[in-house]
């Protein structure tokens, strides 16, 4: 139901979980639903909340000694940390979970956390190091099968292309990102891809047709 956008379902079902394996008896599937739920609540745009329960997450997963758990909360929480502005702070909560990642053998984590480097580089309009950063998460995803990580690297490349004039790059790497979003049925990469497609349309001056994209 997260990856099908259904969010609201979504945090039905966690909620539920939850219930049945309270903190008190087990407490890391207590952190780790409170992370769930976290992502949840920045899906449906609620992001002082998804903040504050990602915010304790990460203190249950720490008080654990649960490394995986922590490493994945760091991410989720720059994630929201970088939606609310905080660039600063969503930057070394990802490079700590690249580092840990690195550290305890997590591929998956490290790619999310890889890929929201490139993208907070893209933002800063640090293009350089959005490349590498977008490059590294998708080599990583590749060996991992993680076909939406591969997906949202190659979105980030596609606007770098964008960025620097280079439309047949941008073209070529946006059209791999939306074919492989649409094959995995993942809403917010679909959409993604279709803001992009956007941009594209815009750069050759095609701003009507940018229009009726952002329209649908």
């Amino acid at each position: 139901h997260l990856q099908l956008g259904h969010y609201e379902k979504a945090g039905r079902w966690l909620r539920r979980v939850l219930a049945q394996s309270p903190p008190e008896v087990d407490p890391h599937n207590g952190a780790a639903m409170l992370d769930n739920l976290a992502i949840v609540a920045k899906r449906l745009g609620r992001y002082d909340e998804a903040r504050r329960m990602s915010t304790e997450s990460l203190v249950q997963h720490r008080r654990l000694g649960d490394a995986p758990g922590e490493a994945l909360c760091l991410n989720n929480l720059g994630a929201v940390l970088l939606i609310l502005g905080d660039h600063d702070a969503a930057a070394a909560h990802f490079r700590d979970s690249v580092t840990l990642s690195d550290r305890h053998g997590l591929p998956a984590t490290r790619t999310y956390a890889l890929g929201n480097l490139a993208e907070l580089a893209l933002i800063r309009g640090e293009l350089d190091a959005a490349a590498g950063h977008s490059r590294r998460a998708y080599e990583t995803a590749a060996q991992t099968g993680a076909r939406g990580i591969q997906a949202w690297a190659r979105n980030v490349d596609a606007r770098i292309a964008l960025r620097r004039g280079a439309l047949a790059e941008a073209r070529t790497a946006l059209r791999e990102s939306l074919e492989s979003a649409v094959a995995i049925g993942q809403r917010t990469l679909v959409t993604g891809g279709l803001i992009a497609f956007a941009e594209l349309l815009a750069a050759q001056g095609e701003v009507e047709a940018a229009r009726r994209v952002l329209d649908y």
